[in-house]
């Protein structure tokens, strides 16, 4: 073997362990994206006509990083916001959240009186005990569950605070 046959058999080994790291560290990266999981949602029931109403539930990110919750949306609705819960000069008011980042592990609790869906341009209210899919969007998925529709919050979810828009 000469002399430049050994250098580039090092140059080469290296190079490829080099794309070998890369390509696995793609593949980490993307095994690393957040997973989200819905949980305990419901919807407020409302009478007939009513524009708009709430959603609640948790949101959990259970997978290994941060992930940037772009949105969520139902079927019977032209627009879901996530909204919180304000007092500004001693009024208390719903504003649109600005952010929602999850960081690995974090759960976003939604609840009357806090932090919820502002579900608005309602079509057709469902009726009560019908299950409706919602659904939230990220950059890396969407996560859809099915949530009843009910009057008052479930006994798991009830956390004494109650609210209309």
């Amino acid at each position: 073997m000469s002399y430049s046959n050994q250098k580039s058999r090092p140059i080469f080994g290296v190079g490829l362990s080099w794309f070998v790291m890369a390509t696995l560290g793609v593949g980490i990266t993307l095994s690393a994206q957040a997973q989200l999981n819905l949980e305990s949602f419901w919807i407020r029931a409302m009478p007939p006509g009513q524009p708009m109403t709430a959603g609640y539930g948790k949101i959990i990110n259970s997978g290994d990083g941060p992930t940037t919750i772009l949105g969520a949306s139902v079927t019977f609705a032209d627009k879901v916001e996530f909204h919180e819960t304000v007092t500004v000069d001693d009024a208390v008011r719903m504003q649109p959240m600005a952010s929602l980042i999850l960081e690995a592990g974090e759960t976003l609790t939604l609840t009357p009186g806090g932090a919820h869906l502002m579900i608005m341009g309602i079509t057709t209210m469902p009726s009560e005990g019908v299950n409706v899919a919602l659904c939230v969007q990220t950059s890396a998925e969407e996560v859809c569950t099915k949530a009843p529709v009910v009057r008052q919050a479930p006994a798991a979810m009830d956390m004494h605070h109650h609210h209309a828009h």
